[in-house]
């Protein structure tokens, strides 16, 4: 379900900007055309065309746009490692949301960073055996784990 969501968020959000460009080159009668419609080759059609585009990208998109890794944590620092991890976490302008037993929620404090994020913008830290698992956005992720990575000692 969580993967149809993203999907639809993604469509959406590509939708708007789309909208917003062709509305921008319209108004300031960049592209000369009497209406939209008139702005493609086959008018309306066109859209529908792109409109189908914009759904097939927006499908595959959270496949390829999300990932979860895990963490080796070394035994020497296994008792600092949740320390570390908050502050490499508030380094990147995360707050925790979320506690539990089994990990914690991270998302971003800026209200622009988690509207630009499409509300999608939360990493999951889990705790596994010898390390831990992080499952967010592949962009975000990836910064994040080579510092969490570096820190905990995986970066040697």
């Amino acid at each position: 379900m969580r993967y149809f969501i993203r999907a639809v968020k993604q469509f959406i959000y590509t939708a708007v900007v789309f909208i917003v460009v062709i509305g921008l080159l319209y108004a300031l009668k960049i592209v000369n055309a009497p209406d939209i419609p008139s702005l493609f080759r086959n008018g309306y059609r066109s859209l529908l065309d792109i409109a189908l585009f914009l759904a097939a990208i927006s499908a595959i998109y959270p496949k390829f746009g999300y990932m979860s890794r895990n963490v080796i944590v070394k035994k020497e620092i296994e008792d600092d490692a949740e320390n570390i991890i908050n502050t490499v976490f508030e380094s990147f302008g995360y707050i925790k949301t979320e506690s539990t037993e089994k990990g914690y929620v991270f998302r971003p404090k800026s209200a622009i960073a988690r509207f630009l994020g499409m509300f999608e913008d939360r990493i999951t830290v889990t705790h596994i055996r010898n390390g831990i698992s992080l499952e967010g956005r592949r962009r975000d992720l990836a910064r994040i784990l080579s510092r969490i990575e570096y820190r905990l000692g995986g970066g040697e």
